[in-house]
């Protein structure tokens, strides 16, 4: 899976490819809140929903994170020409500090977005995988070995123009989530110029 870089599964509450720019991340912010207690279950249906919410580029990504207790990072709003980057920490109790991070690029006729979720459960005792792969509008599987959980799944969104995927894996009490979206837009490029008007001899 893919290393950090910078620069719905609840569809009641909020409406999952490429690769991002590799920006470096800023640091982070000193004021964290007070760890907050979660469930392994609100901590998927939470995290997911505001990843896939941010990687389709969703108005309003900025609020419904710092609704939900996130708190922005110093290179949180990144925006340079084509390219825009969020990105929000919260700390859990049992979980220490969770990211959420993700970019969106706009090409012609396609907008890229990307998010992904990192958090630790050092002692193994409040994640539990199935509480992700068991969300509703995921189609795919999900396997467990000997070294962790790992899921894929297409995820269906409220658009057919609107792609959605998601990748996770939880080993060792490192958990990864990653959302990637394509969606198609109007192209940018400049319209094609018309014919002249034909004119009577």
């Amino acid at each position: 899976m893919r290393a950090p870089a910078p620069a719905l599964a609840i569809a009641a509450a909020l409406m999952l490819v490429g690769p991002g720019m590799a920006l470096g991340k800023g640091d982070k912010n000193p004021a964290q809140a007070a760890p907050v207690a979660v469930s392994s279950a609100d901590f998927m249906a939470e995290s997911f929903a505001l990843c896939a919410n941010l990687a389709l580029g969703a108005d309003g990504a900025d609020d419904k994170l710092a609704a939900a207790g996130w708190e922005a990072e110093s290179d949180n709003g990144t925006e340079l020409p084509f390219y825009e980057m969020i990105s929000y920490t919260k700390t859990f109790d049992g979980l220490g500090e969770a990211t959420i991070w993700g970019t969106i690029e706009h090409y012609p006729g396609k907008i890229l977005g990307y998010c992904r979720v990192d958090a630790t459960d050092s002692d193994g005792n409040i994640l539990d995988f199935a509480d992700l792969a068991g969300l509703p509008d995921m189609q795919g599987s999900s396997q467990t070995t000997d070294d962790g959980s790992y899921g894929a799944w297409a995820v269906e969104t409220s658009s057919p123009d609107k792609q959605m995927f998601a990748i996770a894996q939880l080993n060792d009490g490192e958990f990864q989530l990653e959302i990637n979206t394509l969606i198609d837009q109007a192209s940018t490029e400049p319209a094609a110029a018309p014919a002249p008007e034909k004119t009577e001899d």
